[in-house]
């Protein structure tokens, strides 16, 4: 028996090594190198793997391999910047590391500063002719982390975190607003919170507007070929990356309005849209948006006149999508509101959305959105949980 219960020890104490050396985890953060501030989304990837992970808002990154991968290549790409390469066994032994991606430059003969507009209506029009070759044309459901920060000032009020189901029973087929809302729905699976639920008001998040800047689902956009004479474009740049001819297009709404940016309260309207000449896909969308006031519902509606406190509102969107086999899929959404107030007080929220798995075999038809989120937090699954990739599409 003690022979049993020796050998029973030793095997215990081999399956625990096992355990602990199967797999390799690196993190750290993703940098610009010029401005030495964060690049969200950047995909963190290791090469013939589907691991990988997409960095935060705070350009923070978690990725898990089997170790039969350390020496594989781990590939950090982000548009518009070189790429960094690495082992995952050496990513590893750096802990946690900055990694700087130096921004690509353009020299002043790729940017044409009077191009002609009706060139760019082309491409904008063309891009979203394409969108049912780029993007899934049928029912599909993915799972994505969100996180929700509340800042006064420096300091944290609240965070909020989740993962979330999202079902789109048509796909990236680009109709009316009230359709799309009706073929959209989504519900909370796991939650995380700095505070308990107290009043209904706290049990609200932002996933509806976060929805609403999937500019190749959603309408009321700068892909609205409707009214796309309504803004003014100029050709910033291009440049070549992994193969492929990129046209970055600035754009500035000369009148935004409910209709053509879906936010009611909206003053000024612009940004910047990246898409990739040679199949005219979508890769990138950077918006900002000076807003008169705000509802605690979401952009599009006006349940009340201008705040009587609120001196200024302006809030800036990063979306960017990523190919994985035959369709580009939605890869993050960083959504940061500035708010000021007449009495001096700066308020900050920081929503993200960043898919983590998509699933097109047999997604589950869900019916509703969970607008109140109050799950129940797990701790064992939050310890296990990371934000990676995990294919599928």
């Amino acid at each position: 028996n003690k022979v049993i219960i020796f050998l029973a020890f030793i095997l215990s104490i081999t399956y625990s090594f096992a355990q602990s050396t199967d797999v390799v985890k690196f993190k750290g953060r993703v940098l610009d190198k010029k401005t030495l501030k964060p690049i969200p989304f950047a995909n963190v990837g290791v090469i013939d793997s589907y691991y990988g992970a997409a960095s935060d808002i705070d350009g923070n990154f978690t990725v898990k391999v089997p170790a039969r991968l350390k020496n594989n290549t781990v590939r950090i790409t982000a548009v518009g910047y070189s790429i960094f390469t690495s082992t995952p066994g050496d990513m590893f032994l750096n802990k946690e590391t900055d990694y700087y991606l130096e921004p690509k430059s353009y020299s002043i003969n790729e940017i044409a500063i009077n191009a002609e507009s009706l060139v760019l209506q082309k491409i904008l029009r063309t891009t979203t002719d394409n969108i049912s070759k780029n993007y899934i044309q049928h029912p599909f459901e993915y799972k994505a982390y969100y996180k929700c920060d509340v800042l006064i000032g420096d300091t944290l009020s609240n965070r909020r975190e989740g993962v979330l189901k999202i079902f789109d029973n048509k796909g990236y087929y680009r109709t009316s607003i009230s359709k799309t809302f009706s073929q959209i729905n989504y519900k909370f699976t796991e939650s995380r919170k700095s505070k308990d639920n107290t009043k209904l008001s706290d049990g609200f998040t932002v996933v509806d507007d976060l929805l609403t800047f999937d500019i190749i689902r959603s309408p009321r956009n700068i892909l609205d070929k409707s009214f796309i004479k309504q803004y003014e474009l100029k050709e910033e740049a291009k440049f070549v990356e992994k193969g492929d001819s990129i046209i970055i297009i600035r754009y500035k709404n000369r009148a935004p309005n409910l209709t053509t940016t879906g936010d009611v309260f909206a003053k000024e309207y612009s940004g910047r849209i990246f898409i990739n000449l040679t199949n005219f896909a979508v890769i990138k969308n950077e918006l900002t948006v000076k807003a008169s006031g705000y509802s605690n519902l979401g952009r599009g509606y006006a349940v009340s006149a201008k705040p009587k406190d609120l001196e200024s509102l302006e809030y800036k969107v990063i979306t960017t999508y990523a190919k994985n086999k035959n369709y580009y899929y939605l890869s993050g959404i960083s959504y940061i509101t500035n708010i000021k107030s007449a009495v001096g007080e700066n308020i900050q929220r920081e929503a993200q959305l960043i898919p983590v798995k998509i699933n097109i075999s047999n997604p589950e038809n869900i019916k509703g959105r969970d607008y109140y989120e109050d799950e129940e937090y797990r701790k064992d699954f939050w310890e296990r949980f990371s934000i990676y990739f995990e294919g599928e599409v």
